[in-house]
Protein backbone atom coordinates (compact mmCIF):
# COMPACT_ATOMS: atom_id res chain seq x y z
CA UNK A 1 0.00 0.00 0.00
CA UNK A 2 1.38 3.36 -0.99
CA UNK A 3 1.01 6.62 0.86
CA UNK A 4 -1.48 7.76 -1.82
CA UNK A 5 -3.95 5.09 -0.67
CA UNK A 6 -4.12 6.71 2.77
CA UNK A 7 -5.45 9.99 1.32
CA UNK A 8 -8.97 8.60 1.28
CA UNK A 9 -8.91 8.41 5.10
CA UNK A 10 -7.72 11.95 5.83
CA UNK A 11 -11.22 13.44 5.83
CA UNK A 12 -12.94 11.10 8.27
CA UNK A 13 -15.53 12.94 10.37
CA UNK A 14 -17.21 11.78 13.59
CA UNK A 15 -20.13 13.23 15.49
CA UNK A 16 -21.26 11.92 18.90
CA UNK A 17 -24.68 12.41 20.47
CA UNK A 18 -25.42 12.12 24.18
CA UNK A 19 -28.68 14.07 23.91
CA UNK A 20 -31.44 14.09 21.31
CA UNK A 21 -30.65 16.10 18.18
CA UNK A 22 -30.49 15.91 14.37
CA UNK A 23 -27.47 14.79 12.36
CA UNK A 24 -27.21 16.88 9.19
CA UNK A 25 -26.15 14.83 6.18
CA UNK A 26 -23.29 16.46 4.26
CA UNK A 27 -23.76 16.72 0.51
CA UNK A 28 -22.54 13.62 -1.34
CA UNK A 29 -22.58 11.30 1.68
CA UNK A 30 -24.63 8.14 1.09
CA UNK A 31 -23.31 5.78 3.79
CA UNK A 32 -22.30 6.35 7.40
CA UNK A 33 -21.02 4.02 10.11
CA UNK A 34 -23.26 4.14 13.18
CA UNK A 35 -22.50 2.93 16.71
CA UNK A 36 -25.42 3.28 19.10
CA UNK A 37 -27.04 1.92 22.25
CA UNK A 38 -30.22 2.40 24.23
CA UNK A 39 -30.38 3.36 27.91
CA UNK A 40 -29.62 0.72 30.56
CA UNK A 41 -32.21 -0.34 33.16
CA UNK A 42 -32.06 0.67 36.82
CA UNK A 43 -31.37 -1.73 39.71
CA UNK A 44 -34.14 -2.96 41.99
CA UNK A 45 -34.85 -2.55 45.71
CA UNK A 46 -36.66 -4.89 48.10
CA UNK A 47 -37.53 -3.73 51.62
CA UNK A 48 -37.82 -7.17 53.18
CA UNK A 49 -34.97 -9.24 51.72
CA UNK A 50 -31.66 -8.43 50.12
CA UNK A 51 -32.36 -10.38 46.94
CA UNK A 52 -32.49 -7.94 44.04
CA UNK A 53 -31.49 -7.78 40.41
CA UNK A 54 -29.35 -5.29 38.52
CA UNK A 55 -30.68 -3.52 35.43
CA UNK A 56 -30.18 -4.99 31.97
CA UNK A 57 -28.02 -3.32 29.32
CA UNK A 58 -29.71 -1.47 26.47
CA UNK A 59 -29.67 -3.02 23.01
CA UNK A 60 -26.88 -1.88 20.71
CA UNK A 61 -26.01 -1.56 17.02
CA UNK A 62 -22.86 -1.00 15.01
CA UNK A 63 -22.75 -1.06 11.22
CA UNK A 64 -23.08 0.78 7.94
CA UNK A 65 -26.31 2.67 7.23
CA UNK A 66 -27.52 4.10 3.91
CA UNK A 67 -28.64 7.70 4.48
CA UNK A 68 -30.83 9.66 2.08
CA UNK A 69 -31.15 12.75 4.29
CA UNK A 70 -30.73 14.09 7.80
CA UNK A 71 -31.12 11.66 10.73
CA UNK A 72 -33.34 12.50 13.66
CA UNK A 73 -31.74 11.13 16.84
CA UNK A 74 -33.42 10.36 20.16
CA UNK A 75 -31.15 9.27 23.01
CA UNK A 76 -32.58 6.73 25.46
CA UNK A 77 -32.68 7.89 29.05
CA UNK A 78 -31.04 5.95 31.88
CA UNK A 79 -33.34 3.67 33.84
CA UNK A 80 -33.79 4.98 37.39
CA UNK A 81 -32.79 2.75 40.29
CA UNK A 82 -35.68 1.84 42.58
CA UNK A 83 -36.02 4.03 45.68
CA UNK A 84 -38.95 2.09 47.10
CA UNK A 85 -39.92 -1.58 47.28
CA UNK A 86 -40.09 -2.06 43.48
CA UNK A 87 -38.38 -3.02 40.24
CA UNK A 88 -35.84 -0.67 38.70
CA UNK A 89 -37.00 1.62 35.89
CA UNK A 90 -36.57 0.60 32.27
CA UNK A 91 -33.96 2.35 30.12
CA UNK A 92 -35.24 4.52 27.28
CA UNK A 93 -35.17 3.60 23.59
CA UNK A 94 -32.57 5.18 21.32
CA UNK A 95 -33.74 6.03 17.80
CA UNK A 96 -31.67 7.10 14.77
CA UNK A 97 -33.59 7.58 11.54
CA UNK A 98 -36.03 4.66 11.35
CA UNK A 99 -34.02 2.32 13.60
CA UNK A 100 -35.12 1.83 17.21
CA UNK A 101 -32.92 0.23 19.87
CA UNK A 102 -34.82 -1.03 22.92
CA UNK A 103 -33.84 0.15 26.40
CA UNK A 104 -32.72 -2.31 29.08
CA UNK A 105 -35.28 -3.75 31.48
CA UNK A 106 -35.15 -2.59 35.08
CA UNK A 107 -34.03 -5.14 37.69
CA UNK A 108 -36.67 -7.41 39.27
CA UNK A 109 -37.12 -7.03 43.03
CA UNK A 110 -38.67 -10.50 43.30
CA UNK A 111 -35.55 -12.17 42.00
CA UNK A 112 -34.91 -15.45 43.81
CA UNK A 113 -31.14 -15.52 43.56
CA UNK A 114 -28.38 -13.45 45.09
CA UNK A 115 -28.20 -9.74 44.28
CA UNK A 116 -26.20 -9.00 41.15
CA UNK A 117 -24.52 -6.19 39.32
CA UNK A 118 -26.06 -4.52 36.29
CA UNK A 119 -25.25 -5.75 32.79
CA UNK A 120 -22.24 -4.23 31.03
CA UNK A 121 -22.32 -3.13 27.39
CA UNK A 122 -18.64 -3.49 26.45
CA UNK A 123 -18.98 -1.64 23.15
CA UNK A 124 -18.91 1.72 24.94
CA UNK A 125 -16.52 0.97 27.78
CA UNK A 126 -18.94 1.34 30.68
CA UNK A 127 -19.56 -0.96 33.62
CA UNK A 128 -22.81 -2.19 35.09
CA UNK A 129 -23.29 -0.90 38.62
CA UNK A 130 -22.03 -3.22 41.38
CA UNK A 131 -24.29 -4.77 43.93
CA UNK A 132 -23.15 -3.48 47.33
CA UNK A 133 -23.97 -4.33 50.91
CA UNK A 134 -25.95 -1.09 50.85
CA UNK A 135 -27.24 0.76 47.75
CA UNK A 136 -26.46 -0.50 44.25
CA UNK A 137 -23.86 1.47 42.29
CA UNK A 138 -24.83 3.61 39.34
CA UNK A 139 -23.66 2.36 35.94
CA UNK A 140 -20.87 4.12 34.04
CA UNK A 141 -20.31 4.62 30.31
CA UNK A 142 -23.31 4.24 28.01
CA UNK A 143 -26.19 1.77 27.93
CA UNK A 144 -25.23 -0.22 31.06
CA UNK A 145 -27.54 -1.44 33.83
CA UNK A 146 -27.56 -0.12 37.39
CA UNK A 147 -26.56 -2.37 40.28
CA UNK A 148 -29.02 -3.90 42.73
CA UNK A 149 -29.02 -3.24 46.43
CA UNK A 150 -27.97 -6.36 48.31
CA UNK A 151 -29.44 -5.42 51.69
CA UNK A 152 -33.10 -4.81 52.46
CA UNK A 153 -34.17 -1.17 52.32
CA UNK A 154 -31.39 0.28 50.14
CA UNK A 155 -31.87 1.86 46.70
CA UNK A 156 -30.93 0.30 43.38
CA UNK A 157 -28.37 2.06 41.17
CA UNK A 158 -29.27 4.04 38.06
CA UNK A 159 -28.52 2.68 34.59
CA UNK A 160 -26.60 4.82 32.09
CA UNK A 161 -28.09 6.71 29.15
CA UNK A 162 -27.84 5.76 25.49
CA UNK A 163 -25.44 7.10 22.90
CA UNK A 164 -25.04 7.52 19.11
CA UNK A 165 -21.78 7.98 17.18
CA UNK A 166 -21.86 8.61 13.42
CA UNK A 167 -18.70 8.38 11.29
CA UNK A 168 -18.30 9.22 7.59
CA UNK A 169 -15.57 10.04 5.08
CA UNK A 170 -16.13 13.52 3.69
Amino acid sequence: MTIDNFDRFKNIQTEEFTSSDTWTRPSGIDYVYVEACAGGGGGSRNNSVGINEGGQKGSSFSGWVNVAGNLSITIGAAGVGASSDSDGGNGGNTVFGTTTLIGGTGGDNDNDSAAKRGDTLELFGGQGGKSNSTAGDNASGYGCGGGASSSAGYDGGDGSAGFVRITWNN
